[in-house]
């Protein structure tokens, strides 16, 4: 799916244009890359989220991720999730990026050797609820 879109242009040559060549010639991997501890990185990014956006709750996130051969990520691209998102170039949450690069982790896939190859993972993240007070000052709800 992921080259589909960044095949055709539109978010990547504006966005991101060093990723399309990157991830059109990548090979396709035997074995997918897998998160590792993904819940330890996913709430280290959501750490990472401005105060207000956790107040306010957030849409859905689609990501489109290169993660190297040893299964750190080296680009990350916020990519469209409803088909007008994807008719008029707007994806959300690239300001989130850095924080993937940062904190998330693979396996990464492999070849039909087995040796480790860089690939792409698409990571979809659901609409996120509001969040009260007590939960921004790291007290659980309840």
């Amino acid at each position: 799916m992921l080259r589909t879109i960044l095949a055709s242009g539109g978010i990547a040559g504006a966005m991101f244009p060093s990723l399309p060549a990157a991830a059109q010639n990548l090979p396709e991997p035997a074995i997918e890359a897998q998160p590792l501890e993904a819940g330890l990185w996913q709430q280290q990014i959501a750490n990472d989220i401005p105060g207000h956006l956790r107040f306010r709750g957030l849409p859905p996130l689609r990501y489109g991720l290169l993660v190297t051969s040893s299964g750190t990520v080296r680009s990350c691209m916020a990519l469209p999730v409803t088909e007008e998102q994807a008719d008029s170039d707007e994806a959300r949450g690239q300001d989130l990026c850095e924080s993937f690069i940062e904190h998330a982790r693979f396996a990464p896939a492999r070849d039909a050797a087995g040796a480790p190859i860089d690939s792409v993972y698409i990571a979809d993240f659901g609409t996120s609820r509001p969040l009260v007070a007590a939960h921004y000052q790291g007290e659980p709800i309840k």
